[in-house]
Parts: C-alpha cells; sequence; structure tokens
C-alpha cells in the first residue's frame, strides 16, 4: 500500500492501517477500493473495486477493510480503512531574507490548523526565483520531502486570477504579489484555497490542484490523463 501511494503521489492518512490492509491481503481475505481520483489498470487480486460512495444495498456485501482514495480523509466507507489521500496542495511562499526554518514551520502550521487542512496534503513548496537559495524555505521543503520550486517575476505576472498586489512588493521584486501567484502557478492553476496570510515577515498562501486530471495507475507509475 505504501509502495502504491508513494508512486501516485499520495499520502497515507493512517499509516497504522497498511498493516491491517497486507495481513489480510496475506491471509487470502479481500479487501475493497474506493477511489473519488480515476484510476487505471487491472486491480490486483483480492483487491475488490466499491462504485457506490454512500451506504446503500450493496452496503453488506462489502469487505470490512479497504482502502479509500479521496482528499476527504474521514469517507467511512469501509468499517476498517486505510485512507490514501492526493498530495494536491502547493504552498506558495514569501519571506524577509534569512528567515529561520522554525519561524516558517510555526506558521506554516498555524495556518493548516485553522484551515483544516491536513499537512500530508502539501505536494510542494513556491515561491518567486530571488528566493530560490532562500535556506529556511529550502530546508522546510527538504524536512517535508517536497520539492522546492521558483518562477521567475514574469512568469508569476502570467498566473490566472485576481491576487492582493503590493506596491512595495512589485518594487522589490518586480511582480505585485508572489505566495498567491506562486501557489497558483505552481498547482497548475488550481483554486486558491487559502489567500495571502501574513506575519513575521512571511506571506504564506495555498492553492489546490485540481485532481480531475490525474489518474492513479496500477501499473509502475502514475499516469496523467
Amino acid at each position: 500500500v505504501d509502495v502504491f501511494a508513494r508512486e501516485n503521489g499520495l499520502a497515507v492518512r493512517n499509516p497504522e492501517a497498511v498493516r491491517e490492509v497486507s495481513g489480510r491481503i496475506l491471509n487470502g481475505e479481500a479487501v475493497g477500493f474506493y477511489s473519488d481520483v480515476p484510476w487505471e489498470g487491472e486491480l490486483p487480486p483480492l483487491l475488490v473495486p466499491v462504485t457506490d460512495r454512500e451506504k446503500g444495498a450493496d452496503e453488506d456485501r462489502r469487505p470490512v477493510c479497504g482502502i479509500v482514495i479521496s482528499a476527504e480523509g474521514d469517507r467511512q466507507v469501509f468499517p476498517l480503512t486505510c485512507y490514501l489521500v492526493p498530495r494536491d496542495l502547493t504552498v506558495g511562499i514569501g519571506c524577509r531574507k534569512g528567515t529561520a526554518r522554525e519561524e516558517i514551520t510555526r506558521c506554516l502550521t498555524r495556518i493548516l490548523e485553522e484551515k483544516g487542512l491536513w499537512e500530508g496534503r502539501i505536494a510542494r513548496f513556491t515561491s518567486v526565483s530571488l528566493k530560490r537559495a532562500e535556506t529556511g524555505i529550502q530546508e522546510e521543503a527538504l524536512a517535508r520531502r517536497v520539492p522546492f520550486l521558483t518562477f521567475t517575476p514574469r512568469e508569476l505576472e502570467q498566473a490566472p486570477g485576481s491576487f492582493h498586489g503590493s506596491p512595495f512588493v512589485e518594487q522589490t521584486v518586480g511582480v505585485d504579489n508572489v505566495c498567491e501567484r506562486a501557489a497558483v502557478l505552481g498547482s497548475g492553476a488550481g483554486e486558491l484555497l487559502v489567500e495571502k496570510q501574513a506575519g513575521g515577515g512571511i506571506t504564506i498562501a495555498i492553492a489546490r490542484q485540481d485532481t480531475s486530471s490525474y489518474c492513479v495507475s496500477f501499473g509502475p507509475y502514475a499516469k496523467e490523463r
């Protein structure tokens, strides 16, 4: 389960359930599979697809244990569920030069908690190219095992949407907003889920990638549709 998740850009919400799923399969028991995200390929033996997301007539025939792929990490499709969550969040960030990683961690953690977002959904960090060598952001991305991508001011200007511009930021960086534009651009023009949040010389925005264009695969790699 964990290998499948890693190859398909998914995070395991409750790692303790991986052993439950694997143990049942090794014992020859059927395990259910439900996904909000499109999937392709052949399901492994003993993995039973469930297409009805609501409680219905087939509920009594469902396996007791199952895998659920959904951004909603608490969807109770099976009594015993292993949740796999798409890494669909892009964190756009701006900060003062030399900002310590600990300050970035505190700020980001607070925002995630306030907005009810699970940190395991973070897919990448993004910023303006001038921050490419910013140690604090690099260390935060490394600790979370996600890439840190940067865009030139001209590229950020092309981000679609309406943003909270700042004349000071534009004069200093070359574009009126960094965190929101970087988040949207890094998410592939996704939804700006969390608008600019500022504090302690740090600005953070979060965009959600549209996973409807993504397809998980039971082959060796995940593939874009």
